[in-house]
């Protein structure tokens, strides 16, 4: 399934988590239920992360390691979820479909989920199995292209500290073997996969 299917099907079950949806009605977006109710926070549990390291390595177009310098988030083009932007400082480039990144360049990110305010109102969408990257510590960032941006995989990061790699409770499985391992051993693991696959 492309990440622009499976964008665009989190999007559906949001708006319709968001309202119960009346038959042949379109759902108010997350601005209009905010303007008729106020401040309104969504708890929504995305797809799951069931994919092996394998099937995660051969779909991402992006694989670096880097820090978030800046992040914002905002409403969705058809409002009816929260997007957070990372404005991310590249370390290492493990993969890079586009050819263009390169240490030291920036690069934005874009995950499901955030808080912003419109039109006065807090808006706030969170997957618990899907958390925002809070550190400002180096990470692992997996993300597939989707129209004109760069989505980072349901729970596609994580935390290095320490040259140690840092699971949060919802990392991969497939990634799980590395947790607490040295950061170096994930990433060479990383770099042999993908020599192998070309």
């Amino acid at each position: 399934m492309s990440s622009r299917i499976i964008v665009a099907f989190l999007e559906l079950l949001l708006a319709l988590q968001v309202v119960a949806q009346q038959p042949g009605s379109k759902p108010p977006t997350l601005r209009e239920e905010a303007k008729r109710h106020g401040s309104i926070r969504s708890v929504y549990r995305g797809a799951g992360f069931p994919l092996t390291m394998d099937q995660v390595l051969d779909r991402a177009s992006v694989i670096i390691v880097g820090k978030i310098v800046a992040d914002s988030s905002h409403l969705s083009e058809s409002e009816y979820s929260v997007l957070t932007d990372y404005k991310v400082r590249v370390i290492t480039v493990l993969k890079d479909t586009s050819g263009q990144l390169v240490p030291g360049s920036i690069v934005t990110l874009t995950q499901l989920g955030g808080v912003t305010s419109v039109d006065g109102n807090t808006i706030e969408q969170q997957d618990p199995d899907n958390p925002l990257v809070k550190s400002s510590a180096p990470h692992l960032f997996i993300a597939s292209r989707s129209r004109e941006m760069l989505k980072v995989y349901p729970a596609g990061t994580m935390r290095f500290t320490n040259g140690h790699a840092m699971c949060h409770s919802v990392s991969p499985q497939s990634f799980r073997d590395f947790c607490g391992k040295g950061e170096e051993e994930l990433l060479d693991t990383i770099k042999t996969k993908l020599s192998q696959k070309k």
